[in-house]
């Protein structure tokens, strides 16, 4: 998951014949979400946005809309689906840069590592830890000041030094 000041978390392990939607629920994190806004306001709670796989029942987790023939999605959906896009986007290249860094995971074989290598997993939490340290020292240049407007944590915040 990354958050919107650049920085991303690593939920796992989970088994490879889970799918996306399986991996979730294991999470909790729309529980989660439900909990930690219980005592919000709703006009101030927030959503996740994630891919089509997560449409449903989910509470606090969002997708892009969809038009089921005869329905036309409305102006606004069509709106909203293109302010996701443009989310969308700036996620992509933040996993690309940590891809392009780290060279973990980047090929099809790369995949494959957690099958053959049991640390596979621990080295992609580093990778991920390392590249949050780079968020927060040069600010991430994908999304979080320039879509989002907001700015990554002080690395003396993020490792609590």
């Amino acid at each position: 998951m990354l958050l919107p000041n650049g920085i991303s978390t690593v939920f796992g392990p989970v088994s490879a014949r889970q799918n996306d939607r399986g991996t979730l629920n294991l999470s909790g994190l729309d529980r989660f979400l439900t909990l930690i806004q219980a005592s919000l306001l709703p006009e101030h709670r927030c959503m996740l946005f994630g891919d089509s796989i997560f449409r449903g029942l989910l509470q606090y987790i969002t997708t892009y809309y969809r038009a089921i023939a005869p329905n036309l999605l409305t102006a606004e959906e069509v709106r909203i689906n293109a302010a996701f896009r443009a989310a969308r986007m700036p996620i992509e290249k933040n996993y690309g840069l940590t891809s392009c860094l780290f060279r973990i995971c980047d090929t099809k074989r790369g995949y494959q590592l957690g099958k053959q290598h049991p640390f596979a997993l621990e080295q992609l939490r580093v990778c991920h830890l390392l590249m949050n340290c780079y968020i927060c020292l040069n600010e991430d240049q994908a999304s979080g000041v320039n879509t989002f407007n907001c700015p990554p944590p002080r690395i003396e915040n993020y490792l609590q030094l």
